[in-house]
């Protein structure tokens, strides 16, 4: 919704329904399924554009979880730009993590937890002559109960490690 000609308001609902069957017997179905609802604000004026946002994760099995993220980009000459982000996330194990079905070398997990994060980046980018562009940026993100393969008992599954941190950047 444009309700003035620099500022936005985006609004949503998502839905998704997670089935799975691992075998013909009741017991083994299992159903999932999670809503979000999100609110996101966009404005762009005189070389500065910000966006801010809200998310309401409800899952059925995890509970409600609310991220957001706020971003802020200034022009500081019509072809070069600094920006920063910074955002949290939540994310849901499958039922594929939790309950899916490997074989012999590889074990599902119904005791994971969800993953939840902190993410901050920063950037530069700057236009050329004759469409060409370059970009550098960096980041930081911190990972809690991050989703991986490891070991349980001697056996090859999904696992939660507690803290994981990533950091990088990128330059094109």
């Amino acid at each position: 919704w444009n309700f003035v000609p620099n500022q936005n308001i985006l609004a949503g609902v998502t839905y998704n329904r997670s089935k799975y069957d691992a075998s013909s017997s009741p017991e083994a179905v299992r159903d999932i399924s999670s809503t979000g609802y999100y609110l996101q604000h966009q404005y762009n004026d005189n070389g500065i554009h910000t966006q801010v946002g809200v998310r309401v994760e409800d899952n059925d099995w995890f509970g409600t979880h609310t991220v957001g993220q706020a971003a802020i980009r200034y022009q500081i000459s019509p072809l070069t730009s600094i920006y920063t982000n910074i955002g949290t996330a939540f994310k849901a194990p499958t039922l594929e993590h939790l309950y899916g079905s490997y074989g012999y070398d590889f074990y599902s997990n119904p005791d994971l937890k969800p993953e939840e994060s902190k993410s901050y980046e920063i950037g530069i980018d700057q236009k050329f002559n004759y469409g060409i562009s370059a970009y550098l940026s960096g980041y930081y993100t911190d990972v809690k109960n991050l989703i991986s393969y490891g070991a349980i008992n001697g056996r090859t599954t999904y696992i939660n490690l507690n803290k994981a941190d990533m950091k990088g950047g990128e330059i094109g």
